[in-house]
């Protein structure tokens, strides 16, 4: 298995090892499908994501799964953020498709963000979260479109030269 600095092993199999540096075991959490990736939330609280775009919320105290956020139609995760509040996430999945999530209440996504261009869905590569919670998507050399903290789509640009722009404002 591979390590994480943040003293969190993500091995191939259903497991993640998290290392108590001043302990000898580590405490292991055994999950339904394999682990893509893992986010500290606190200090007793994991999430990670498999391939499948289920968020898992793991509690280190009792060692469990705690809840999960299935997305609406399964797909591999690129990329989770926690927003500023913490109560809040995004996901954005293969599929180009951005989820924002309630941590504690959420079954089902709070907002679904997509945008179609010429009647053909975007597919984003990356996502920014910005302090008021607001984000930024783009798909380099395509599209940049903003939505507000609510989930508002507020618009896109497509102009050539939007992305080195943004890479020097960030």
């Amino acid at each position: 298995p591979s390590r994480s600095p943040k003293g969190t092993d993500l091995s191939p199999c259903n497991q993640i090892w998290v290392w108590n540096l001043q302990k000898e075991a580590p405490i292991i959490l055994q999950a339904d499908a394999p682990v893509m990736g893992v986010e500290f939330l606190d200090q007793d609280r994991i999430l990670s994501w498999g391939a499948q775009g289920t968020l898992s919320l793991w509690s280190l105290q009792s060692q469990n799964c705690s809840s999960q956020l299935q997305p609406p139609e399964p797909s591999p995760l690129l990329k989770v953020s926690l927003y500023p509040d913490q109560q809040r996430l995004l996901s954005i999945s293969k599929e180009g498709t951005i989820h924002i999530w309630d941590i504690e209440a959420a079954e089902q996504p709070l907002h679904s963000l997509k945008v179609t261009k010429e009647e053909k869905k975007v597919l984003f590569d990356d996502v920014l979260l910005l302090e008021d919670g607001s984000l930024l998507a783009w798909k380099p050399g395509s599209i940049l479109s903003i939505w507000d903290s609510q989930g508002q789509f507020l618009g896109s640009t497509s102009h050539p030269g939007w992305h080195s722009h943004l890479r020097e404002a960030i």
